[in-house]
């Protein structure tokens, strides 16, 4: 399950994510922020707020993931991940600054 916070007058979504993310965790996801995305023009932040990285349920859930990331990785001005994980440090390594 993935909750999904967004603050408009901040222009700030935050997600925390609980147990194994499935598609419909993105879909609803994107049904939230792309409406907002489509009035402000962007987003000014991403905050993901989790103890430990949950992981996919399947693969369509990963394709679906990877999907959403790829349509708004350039309507999202900074992200933020907090977490204890250790998938917190490699995101850290493979993510390209703006």
């Amino acid at each position: 399950m993935l909750n999904v916070t967004l603050d408009k007058e901040n222009g700030i979504a935050l997600l925390e994510p609980h147990g194994a993310l499935d598609r419909s965790d993105f879909e609803n996801a994107v049904g939230l922020i792309d409406p907002y995305i489509e009035e402000a023009g962007k987003l000014n932040g991403l905050i993901i707020y989790t103890e430990k990285f949950p992981g996919w349920d399947s693969f369509g859930a990963l394709v679906s993931h990877l999907k959403m990331i790829r349509n708004h990785h350039h309507e999202i001005k900074r992200i933020a991940l907090v977490t204890d994980s250790a998938f917190g440090e490699a995101g850290e390594k493979i993510v390209v600054p703006s």
